[in-house]
């Protein structure tokens, strides 16, 4: 069996790859096209193959033998797999982390156009059942069930939530990853990731429209905007809520 994760630059790819692939009956394959048949799970065994590929990448920048056509992605590998786990994140810190680690880039908007073919595809394509993963919500929920919570869900809830998706048991290792939420992939420019933070948190519009549209052919910010109507929907149905830049 194999559990598919597509993925958009900078949106918690490696804590969920990492928080899956820790389970005993789960093995990493490299990629769908490289993997090796030998290796893979046979369909009477317990055993669960992990691929990750990104989509929504610019072909101006990025190798196409390593992040694949939307279209590709799709017919190839979202009707073939058996589980389908998508990690979301608010679009803005994501391009804000992509700054943070490629720091001399200039155009990054491919993390908008992911989320456009992600909301697309949630809305008008007859999909897989998929598990869509929102890794930073639960910075702002608790560790683990809290009564009268008002209907979030704690960091353990939508851990537990995944695995049982995934038809996997529970293990003792999901709890510490509810209690940490380890950073993961994070070879950032210090200075720059900390201003960020601080403009992100702080809500400081300005200072954010100001940094994204310094690293950003045609204005970060306002190509972000330009998509409010595509993407507001599919991020308030999984759960986001008073985005920065929702127009």
């Amino acid at each position: 069996m194999i559990i598919y994760v597509p993925t958009i630059q900078s949106t918690g790819t490696w804590f969920v790859m990492d928080l899956i692939n820790a389970h005993s009956d789960v093995i990493y394959m490299n990629s769908w096209q490289e993997k090796d048949e030998t290796k893979m799970p046979s369909h009477d065994s317990r055993k669960r193959a992990l691929i990750n590929v990104h989509f929504g990448v610019s072909n101006t920048y990025w190798d196409n033998q390593v992040y694949h056509r939307d279209e590709e992605i799709k017919a190839q590998y979202m009707n073939t797999a058996d589980h389908v786990v998508i990690p979301v994140r608010d679009p803005l810190r994501a391009l804000l982390t992509c700054h943070t680690r490629n720091f001399d880039m200039i155009d990054i908007t491919h993390i908008v156009n992911g989320f456009v073919t992600l909301a697309d595809w949630y809305y008008r394509i007859d999909l897989p059942n998929i598990f869509i993963f929102p890794v930073d919500l639960p910075v702002l929920w608790s560790v683990v069930p809290s009564h009268g919570g008002g209907g979030l869900k704690s960091r353990y809830e939508l851990i537990r939530e995944l695995f049982d998706y995934l038809e996997l048991s529970y293990e003792p290792y999901m709890m510490y990853y509810a209690q940490e939420w380890p950073k993961r992939n994070t070879m950032e420019h210090q200075e720059v990731s900390r201003r960020c933070s601080n403009y992100y948190y702080s809500r400081n519009i300005p200072l954010l429209i100001k940094e994204l549209d310094s690293c950003y052919e045609g204005g970060g910010w306002e190509y972000l905007q330009s998509k409010t109507s595509i993407l507001r929907p599919f991020l308030e149905s999984v759960g986001y809520t008073d985005l920065l830049w929702w127009a």
